[in-house]
């Protein structure tokens, strides 16, 4: 219905749909989302289905798998607490408004999980290098996150990578990253000496400047 343009009538369907959930036993139920899951979110049988891609599926659907997974994650499942994470990311969960059950640290759980598996552990770095990106992201102007936080991102990404078998591209993002920082805080203690561009092309050569906008 979505694909053909019927997005009232689908809602209206979805609707009726989850209403009708409630009167399927829970076991039922979940056993229900438990395959959906696992088919739709590691058979990747939506190919937009990403991290915090929530978005692309209906409303009353995702308040059903949220629900669902909330009470999953609460018994420390897994999949399931990565399964939680992939719905709907580090960002604005609509079904949880308070943010009283933060997706990072439902992800550091499943990492420190003794079923962890390599989706949890690429995704768990991949955190990591989102921080250290955002914390680069205003360079030469300023960092956006304070070094003892870099140290932390560092030093908890390189646990990572030395526990579990990581992408060679995911480690070179790192290492790319390091470099970055390592340009920066010279060149911040050196009181900004020298052009700092200058200074990143020599040590990263795929670095690019982000333009700065001022308003005034």
């Amino acid at each position: 219905m979505y694909e053909g343009g019927l997005k009232k009538q689908a809602n209206k369907y979805l609707f009726e749909l989850t209403e009708s959930c409630a009167e399927i036993p829970r076991a039922e139920l979940d056993a229900i989302l438990e395959r959906f899951c696992s088919e739709c979110i590691d058979g990747g049988l939506f190919a937009e289905h990403r991290r915090g891609k929530a978005g692309n599926l209906p409303f009353q659907l995702t308040k059903l798998l949220d629900e669902y997974l909330k009470r999953q994650s609460e018994l420390n499942r897994m999949p399931h607490m990565r399964w939680a994470y992939q719905l709907f990311g580090r960002y604005y969960n609509p079904h949880d408004p308070k943010n009283e059950h933060p997706a990072y640290d439902i992800l550091e759980r499943a990492y420190n999980h003794p079923e962890r598996d390599a989706k949890t552990a690429e995704l768990f770095l991949e955190e990591q290098l989102i921080e250290l990106g955002f914390g680069a992201h205003h360079f030469p102007d300023g960092c956006c996150i304070e070094r003892s936080a870099y140290r932390e991102a560092v030093a908890l990404a390189e646990k990572i990578i030395a526990e579990n078998d990581i992408s060679r591209e995911l480690a070179d993002e790192l290492d790319y990253y390091k470099r970055l920082y390592s340009v920066w805080y010279e060149w911040f203690d050196g009181g900004k000496q020298g052009d700092f561009a200058e200074k990143c092309r020599a040590a990263c050569p795929e670095w690019e400047e982000i333009p700065t906008y001022y308003y005034s």
